[in-house]
């Protein structure tokens, strides 16, 4: 069991005074996770090519880099798949040099996405970045409950297990297991197939079921608004971050973001009261606040200071109340209370060597 912060103060609000912006490039949507590659801090985000933004090494200003994939270098199967799809989204970087994202038509009720792979090779930031040629997992969504293939996050589960949460909204969050030597589905069927109802591979993680009428959940299985899941392993659980809400409106965004925890990676994932995220649970961790709106799109970097003391730095997306709702990178630092829940504090990530003063 890591060690607790014993004495933990109540998550904060973010305020000018206390929380000013972060600086240079952070006009970005749908961070990926700051991921460090010799030195330099890098973040991903949803883009007509992947953006990327990054934090050279002793800086304090984030710089905006060039795109994953160029004009020219788009990868040939999401023709085959998602002919219709005009960019990338919600892309997650797991380790350095490995990026996952997703690309999807949801235009015409077509609901049709794709979650595709790519490995770097070259020197940071300015590395050059191989597809690697196939999807991870389709979905086509033929049936209701099929989980819709976006927003994926991947983690290092026990042992050399390796795992991905992905959907958003009316199927909610599932999470199946990937192979950690190809990093995608792990299972014969689920690779070949996809997801089937009766394949016990994916695991429902989590529903937003509190806006749902008891009309509405009578027609079936519907999850409600929810998507952006990242799971983070830390004190022997693994904690749940999920968004609950509408994005991608600006200030009228109503993005919030929650969090349960489970010790096994496919759950169940229960909330501070104790109720199951797969049937609504989900304890409020960071809702609109000031300028910033909508919060969305978790992601924790760690690091060991010069003190041998671990850090963590809570990442995520805002609206921006007072610049037309654009959308914006956050960095946060967050703690553990005596209960092994994530506090979120006030303290804004400007760079390693800032963080230690």
């Amino acid at each position: 069991m890591t060690k607790l912060n014993s004495e933990v103060p109540h998550p904060a609000k973010p305020t000018d005074a206390v929380n000013p912006l972060l600086k240079g490039h952070i006009r970005l949507h749908d961070p990926s996770g700051i991921v460090e590659d010799k030195g330099y801090l890098m973040i991903f985000a949803t883009g007509r090519h992947i953006r990327m933004s990054y934090l050279p090494p002793g800086d304090h200003q984030w710089v905006a880099g060039k795109g994953v994939f160029q004009a020219d270098e788009k990868p040939a199967w999401i023709e085959d798949y998602v002919p219709d799809n005009k960019g990338f989204w919600a892309p997650h970087a797991p380790f350095p040099r490995v990026l996952y994202y997703s690309v999807a038509d949801d235009s015409d009720g077509k609901d049709i996405a794709c979650i595709g792979r790519a490995t770097a090779l070259g020197e940071p930031p300015d590395q050059v970045w191989i597809d690697d040629g196939k999807p991870v997992l389709v979905c086509d969504r033929d049936v209701d409950t099929e989980p819709f293939a976006i927003d994926p996050a991947v983690f290092k589960g026990e042992g050399n297990t390796l795992w991905m949460v992905y959907g958003s909204h009316w199927s909610g969050i599932w999470v199946i297991e990937l192979d950690p030597d190809t990093g995608h589905v792990k299972d014969g069927k689920a690779r070949e197939r996809g997801w089937t109802e009766n394949n016990l591979a994916f695991h429902h993680v989590a529903s937003n079921l509190d806006s749902l009428t008891d009309e509405v959940l009578a027609e079936g299985f519907i999850a409600g608004r929810i998507e952006a899941p990242y799971v983070f392993r830390w004190n022997g659980y693994y904690y749940l971050f999920v968004n609950w809400g509408i994005c991608c409106h600006g200030v009228e965004s109503t993005y919030e973001i929650r969090v349960g925890r489970s010790r096994s990676p496919y759950g169940p994932y229960v909330d501070k009261t104790g109720r199951d995220m797969a049937k609504g649970g989900g304890t409020l961790f960071v809702e609109s606040e000031g300028r910033f709106i909508g919060p969305g799109h978790a992601g924790i970097y760690t690091y060991v200071d010069s003190r041998g003391q671990t850090r963590h730095f809570f990442t995520y997306h805002f609206y921006d109340g007072e610049d037309d709702g654009r959308s914006k990178l956050n960095a946060r630092e967050l703690i553990w209370d005596d209960q092994a829940w994530p506090v979120l504090t006030d303290r804004v990530f400007y760079g390693k060597e800032q963080a230690e003063v």
